[in-house]
């Protein structure tokens, strides 16, 4: 299967819904292949449009993590309860009135120091958790 788009400055842009042009606004451009390739858009394959716009994939420090869902996650791997009792009662009451955890706070970093001891794959589940 094609998408029709363009490349502008080096990136694949895909053709929009609907256009406009010094005439007025094509509605359903993204549909129209005559009109596409008249105003300069051309049909590309997934694998070109992953070459032109790779997958940057952002460094595990630089997001944040919903509560809740990293909990959740930790309770799938039945590991919740566990880390939950290696905490101090003042690092469990900061985990519980946090909006979000994050690499900026001393208390998650050393929570994530724990976890990647006993989760191999902790940067994928925590990717699973990020808001």
């Amino acid at each position: 299967m094609s998408i029709y788009g363009k490349i502008i400055d080096g990136k694949f842009e895909e053709a929009p819904v609907n256009f406009k042009t010094e005439n007025g606004i094509i509605i359903n451009f993204n549909l129209n292949k005559k009109m596409m390739k008249k105003y300069g858009y051309k049909a590309f394959t997934e694998q070109e449009i992953q070459e032109l716009n790779p997958v940057v994939e952002v460094p595990i420090q630089a997001l944040k993590f919903s509560k809740l869902k990293v909990k959740n996650a930790l309770s799938d791997l039945g590991l919740w309860v566990e880390v939950k009792n290696t905490m101090t009662e003042e690092e469990y009451e900061d985990f519980m009135i946090a909006q979000d955890l994050s690499f900026d706070n001393e208390a998650f970093v050393k929570f994530y120091n724990l976890l990647k001891l006993q989760v191999s794959n902790i940067d994928d589940v925590l990717r699973g958790c990020a808001i």
